[in-house]
């Protein structure tokens, strides 16, 4: 009875100084106040206000693109990335390179997408539809959700140097939408 008493008792002290800790993150940023680059809103407290679009390095993939400022790139499945900000959460990005063996054509693609098959409902419109010499391409396409709402949609194709990366995904908002859109769009060699 007494070890489990004290077991309690030392989770609980153990969790109020983590909750009191004046380091909030490995950053280093002390509690209540913006993280560098971040902007202050009421009473000290970090802003919601979208990080500044800066350029984000892809080291696994010896790439570059422009993302918002707090964006973190995470493995995904496979060999791809999954790029996020905190403070623009609409703007999240998959990015990985294609085999060219196993990636759809362009025309497949874009049948998918105005068939509705890409995880989403009916099209409702094609916004950017353009092969990019090389073999890449921009599509961009709003469609109904398959719960309600509207899906903005972003899928491309970027060529470097020969190699072919998927930069694409699915937001709730213009806003995201058109963040990836000028992210992928941003693909360059480091």
């Amino acid at each position: 009875m007494k070890r489990s008493n004290l077991m309690l008792v030392s989770s609980l002290v153990a969790v109020a100084l983590a909750a009191c800790s004046k380091k909030d993150d490995a950053s280093g940023a002390s509690a209540g106040k913006p993280t560098p680059g971040s902007a202050a809103g009421p009473a000290g407290k970090p802003s919601t206000a979208p990080a500044a679009i800066a350029p984000l390095a892809l080291p696994t993939l010896g790439l570059t693109l422009d993302a918002p400022g707090d964006a973190t790139a995470n493995a995904g499945a496979g060999d791809s990335l999954l790029i996020s900000s905190a403070t623009m959460s609409d703007c999240t990005i998959m990015l990985g390179k294609e085999n060219p063996d196993l990636a759809d054509s362009y025309e497949k693609t874009l049948a998918n997408i105005k068939e509705g098959k890409m995880g989403n409902g009916a099209l409702e419109a094609v916004s950017k539809e353009e092969q990019v010499e090389g073999g890449g391409w921009k599509i961009e396409w709003t469609a109904k959700g398959l719960t309600g709402g509207t899906v903005y949609g972003v899928d491309y194709r970027v060529m470097i140097d020969g190699t072919a990366y998927g930069c694409a995904r699915k937001t709730r908002s213009a806003e995201g939408q058109a963040c990836v859109a000028k992210a992928c769009a941003s693909l360059r060699k480091s």
